[in-house]
């Protein structure tokens, strides 16, 4: 159940959305960290390779720089000229690069062009005294 509580401070106004689960009150939140609730009892949570407790510490995610596939946490594999994503569970291309066909290709700048700000493409350079 989502729950949302509107507070007003004059001219502010702030929303604040809390989540209610329905099992907030239930035995689930009585499993202690690195235990999971099932069949009415705590079940120690068992974390595969390259895995570790998830933020509620009942459950697990991969580490940076694996995935998740099939259960089982895999390496990234990051091409030339890639680096993790901020998530460290994929790969983006590094500025001055871009995304083709699973790898990373420099971004060939026509004269009169300069990367785009997200460093993966370009546009035109500005002329002087141009108010477009």
């Amino acid at each position: 159940m989502l729950v949302s509580k509107r507070f007003s401070f004059g001219l502010m106004t702030a929303f604040l959305f809390v989540t209610l689960l329905a099992t907030y009150k239930s035995e689930a939140f009585q499993c202690p960290r690195g235990y999971y609730f099932v069949n009415g009892k705590c079940q120690k949570v068992q974390i595969p390779p390259n895995a570790e407790l998830d933020f509620t510490g009942h459950g697990w995610v991969c580490k940076r720089g694996f995935r998740l596939l099939n259960g089982k946490c895999a390496p990234v594999v990051v091409p030339k000229n890639a680096e993790l994503d901020f998530t460290g569970h994929g790969w983006v291309c590094k500025r001055g690069y871009y995304m083709s066909e699973g790898k990373c290709k420099p971004v060939v700048i026509p004269p009169n062009a300069d990367l785009d700000f997200t460093g993966h493409s370009w546009v035109c350079k500005r002329v002087m005294g141009d108010d477009r």
